[in-house]
């Protein structure tokens, strides 16, 4: 023994003491929702603008709300067989890297057609991500 008292546990710690865990993971699952949370926040808010700087009719800026939330909607359920397939930490990973390549993609849309397919990828990242953060939300 390496000098521990017998009411000390295997950890080092005294009973009904848990060993202290990095919060790490628990920012970067509620970072992972407000991305999500700010993007369909921010899309009604910025649909004026838009439909003058591209000079379409706000139902065009308005399907790109559309495609992302029918995305979401559709493709969650493959989201969480990708996460069980591929593991969720890897899945949340991937997909958050993707859903910032659309937002960047998304923010320097020359036109509407780019922000609809920007926001089209940004839906397909968020279908997988939805299930990884409550898988990871529970392991956390």
């Amino acid at each position: 023994m390496t000098g521990s008292t017998p009411a000390q546990s295997l950890a080092g710690q005294p009973p009904g003491q848990d060993a202290k865990e990095s919060w790490v993971p628990m920012i970067a699952i509620a970072l992972g929702q407000v991305i999500m949370s700010f993007n369909v926040a921010s899309l009604p808010v910025a649909t004026g603008g838009m439909v003058k700087s591209f000079n379409v009719p706000p139902t065009t800026i308005a399907t790109g709300i559309v495609m992302y939330s029918m995305l979401v909607a559709g493709f969650v359920m493959l989201g969480a067989k990708l996460n069980q397939r591929f593991g969720a930490v890897n899945v949340f990973r991937a997909t958050v890297v993707l859903f910032g390549c659309a937002q960047v993609l998304m923010t320097f849309s020359p036109n509407a057609t780019v922000v609809i397919t920007a926001q089209g990828l940004s839906g397909a990242a968020a279908a997988a991500i939805v299930p990884s953060l409550v898988a990871l939300i529970a392991e956390n």
